[in-house]
């Protein structure tokens, strides 16, 4: 790899803060993590660093889908289902893909060169824990 490259994942919060009936996704997105931290270690020497993108729920069709089906198996409506998914974000809303890419082009930059092996999460405060 060249000097001064990147190596960015987009992974997910469900593999830093596990929830029931989502072990895949969890397991996925942990492990990505681990790759990325593996990746900064074993590049970093070289001057190509690795960092992780870890978005909460995004705005998207797949999002409204699962809002319908959580409406669906707990007897709510889509707004209500909707306001419990946003109730662990501190900032009451959800990630757009316009953040995830601004995450993106972010560690992108020159200016991010000291950073490596980092996961930047865009969960709107949902984690409050010290990683």
């Amino acid at each position: 790899m060249i000097p001064g490259s990147r190596i960015i994942a987009v992974t997910g919060h469900l593999g830093y803060d596990p929830v029931p009936a989502a072990v895949g996704a969890g397991v996925a997105n942990a492990a990505l993590g681990a790759l990325i931290r593996q990746l900064a270690a074993e590049y970093g020497p070289r001057g190509v660093t690795a960092h992780a993108v870890a978005p909460g729920p995004v705005e998207s069709p797949r999002l409204d889908r699962l809002i319908e089906h959580l409406a669906s198996a707990t007897g709510s409506t889509v707004d209500e289902a909707r306001s419990t998914l946003l109730e662990g974000a501190t900032v009451k809303r959800f990630a757009t893909v316009e953040d995830v890419a601004w995450a993106v082009s972010t560690l992108l930059d020159d200016a991010g060169s000291l950073m490596n092996g980092s996961t930047l999460f865009l969960d709107g405060g949902r984690r409050t824990a010290i990683p």
